[in-house]
């Protein structure tokens, strides 16, 4: 019974943040940027900061928010994708907060390796709203803590467990 009351109240909150789904419906595309910072486990703990710029696309009637980024510290390349559960309005038609969930898979070159990792990702948006073509501008910060798994192809080729916060920013074109 417990567990069939766990699904029902999991469904209503997912089913109410989508409901009151607050970005704006159309194409949106844009530059960000950030900083992340992570562990993994491998042969013992290791630590790593990391350092990047991407792109951040919304296909209209996709609820994926899709980001295709370049790391430098690392050199690293990587997609996310993230559906926004929960997205409201703290100030109407200003700011607004989000909560969602995603996957990211990342390719490192410095060491060589691949990683996949589950993210929630947590922030803040100030939408700008424009009527001349162009519905709004946004603005958003983040902060999304993730966890998964890393493969090295270097020399002490194995997999490993990984996690971390990723802090970053950006705007955002919707039209």
């Amino acid at each position: 019974m417990k567990k069939v009351l766990c699904v029902l109240i999991l469904t209503a909150v997912i089913g109410a943040g989508t409901a009151f789904a607050d970005h704006p419906g159309g194409w949106g595309i844009g530059v960000q940027g950030g900083s992340s910072f992570g562990w993994g486990v491998f042969g013992g703990n290791a630590f790593a900061l990391g350092a990047g710029v991407g792109l951040s696309l919304k296909i209209p009637n996709v609820p994926v928010y899709w980001g295709i980024d370049v790391d430098f510290i690392p050199l690293r390349i990587g997609i996310t994708g993230d559906i926004y559960f929960l997205d409201m309005m703290i100030v109407p038609d200003l700011l607004h907060w989000y909560l969602g969930g995603g996957l990211g898979v990342g390719v490192g070159f410095v060491p060589l390796g691949l990683d996949i990792t589950a993210r929630l990702p947590i922030g803040l948006s100030f939408q700008i709203p424009i009527r001349s073509g162009i519905e709004a501008i946004e603005i958003f910060i983040q902060v999304v803590p993730s966890v998964g798994i890393g493969f090295h192809f270097s020399a002490g080729s194995g997999v490993y467990l990984a996690g971390g916060f990723g802090f970053g920013g950006g705007f955002r074109i919707w039209f």
